[in-house]
């Protein structure tokens, strides 16, 4: 069992080591920074964000671990989208990471602050039901997945309804929970309709 284990975890670094190698990260290190000079530009940061998106919804092998060693990168640069990814990689064990649930609320903490709706549905929900180091308290998960919603993540209107149906940190109240659900089921449908629109503009394949 333990030379099983041993040989996973040489795997999981061989896997961690070719996608820094393919991203360009020196020495062979996914964890390395932008490279040394001057500090990237918006354009190149944003171009490596798309790229780890790219790569993490590929069918290749080692898709994930590439695209956790470019939202690294592209979160070390500041950039929120990458820091929030970076947060899923580690809540789920994305690109070979060590799941630390922990770590990811830190990430999703620096990516709300900077702006990011997705990581503050997930503080929310943290806070609503406990988890991740973060206590349960009703009241903020409310706040947080009202601050989602606001900022246009639809999943987090259903949390959100069943915090008024329920009377989880706000009072019960059925005309906010229906609007808390219709609100996100609209969001969902535009998100939809954005993404058929792109991938009509691009053509097929």
């Amino acid at each position: 069992m333990a030379a099983a284990a041993a040989a996973a975890a040489a795997a999981a670094a061989q896997r961690r080591a070719a996608a820094a190698a393919a991203v360009g990260v020196p020495g062979g290190h996914a964890g390395g920074g932008p490279p040394a000079g001057s500090p990237p530009t918006a354009t190149a940061v944003d171009a490596l964000y798309a790229r780890a998106e790219a790569a993490l919804h590929s069918s290749t092998d080692d898709g994930e671990a590439v695209a956790a060693a470019l939202y690294r990168r592209a979160a070390a640069a500041g950039h929120a989208a990458a820091t929030f990814r970076l947060g899923n990689c580690h809540d789920h064990g994305w690109g070979g990471m060590r799941e630390c649930a922990a770590t990811a609320t830190e990430m999703y903490a620096q990516a709300s602050a900077a702006g990011h709706a997705g990581a503050t549905y997930e503080l929310g929900l943290r806070s609503l039901y406990g988890g991740g180091g973060v206590p349960p308290d009703r009241v903020r998960g409310a706040s947080l997945l009202t601050a989602a919603l606001d900022g246009g993540w639809s999943e987090a209107g259903w949390e959100l309804g069943n915090c008024y149906a329920r009377g989880w940190g706000v009072p019960v109240d059925a005309g906010r929970a229906q609007a808390a659900r219709t609100a996100a089921a609209a969001a969902a449908v535009a998100a939809e309709g954005a993404a058929k629109t792109r991938l009509g503009r691009r053509g097929p394949g």
